[in-house]
C-alpha cells in the first residue's frame, strides 16, 4: 500500500455548509483532483496542494475519469469546487484550499480503489464514517448510526433514492473490507453499528 496521504475536508457539523453535507460539492471530482495533486513549496516555506491541469488530459478525458457527461457539466462542478473556495484556479494550475480545519486523511492507493470500483460519490460517506469512527474510537466506544442520519449528512433529500444510494455504498465498502458494520433494532428504529474502519482495502495481489 501506498504510504502517501491524501487530505479531504471533514467537517462533520451541520450548522454551516461543509465539504460532506453540501449536495452540490462533487466529491469524485475533488478525489481526483487530490489523487492528481502534489504538494508545493511556497517562497515563505508553507506548502500548497496544485493539480497541474496537464495532468488531467483533455476535456473528454477529464469527463471520462470522473464520469460526468459532458464539458458543459465539469466546468459546473469545478466552478461549484471554486464558488464554495475548496478550489482556486491559477494559470496552469488548480490549488486545492485548505478551507476546512478537521481533516481526513486517506492513502493515495485506498483512494485511486475506491475512485476505480464505486462511480458513485461514496467517497463522502467514507469520510464522514472515518471521522466518526476515530471520534468513538477516543471514548473507547463503537459508533451506531442510521441510513437516514448518512442521508442528512450528505445533505440529500430523505427518500427511497437516497436511502438506496447509502446502503449500496455501505455495501461496497464493506465488501471491499473498508468497513465493518452490524444490524440491530433500538427499540423499533433499525440502525447499524459501526464495529472497524479500514483504511486499506481487501485485494488479491501482493505487488
Amino acid at each position: 500500500m501506498s504510504t502517501i496521504e491524501k487530505h479531504f475536508p471533514a467537517d462533520t457539523s451541520m450548522e454551516i455548509l461543509t465539504f460532506l453535507n453540501n449536495k452540490n460539492i462533487d466529491g469524485r471530482l475533488y478525489a481526483y483532483l487530490q489523487s492528481k495533486s502534489m504538494p508545493h513549496k511556497m517562497p515563505d516555506g508553507t506548502y500548497e496542494t496544485r493539480v497541474d491541469k496537464f495532468e488531467l488530459g483533455t476535456q473528454s478525458e477529464f469527463c471520462e475519469a470522473i464520469q460526468v457527461k459532458s464539458p458543459k457539466t465539469l466546468r459546473k462542478h469545478l466552478g461549484t469546487l471554486i464558488e464554495t473556495g475548496y478550489l482556486r484556479e491559477d494559470g496552469e494550475y488548480y490549488i486545492l484550499v485548505q478551507k476546512e480545519d478537521i481533516f481526513f486523511k486517506i492513502p493515495l492507493d485506498t483512494l485511486r480503489f475506491i475512485q476505480n470500483i464505486i462511480p458513485e460519490d461514496v467517497i463522502k460517506i467514507y469520510i464522514y464514517l472515518g471521522q466518526r469512527y476515530k471520534y468513538a474510537a477516543t471514548k473507547g466506544m463503537k459508533y451506531s448510526f442510521s441510513i437516514k442520519e448518512i442521508v442528512e449528512h450528505l445533505g440529500l433529500s430523505i427518500g427511497d433514492k437516497s436511502r438506496n444510494f447509502v446502503k449500496d455504498g455501505l455495501d461496497a465498502l464493506m465488501n471491499n473490507g473498508l468497513i465493518k458494520f452490524v444490524s440491530y433494532r433500538d427499540g423499533k428504529v433499525p440502525k447499524l453499528r459501526l464495529v472497524d474502519f479500514s483504511y486499506e482495502y481487501k485485494t488479491n495481489f501482493t505487488d
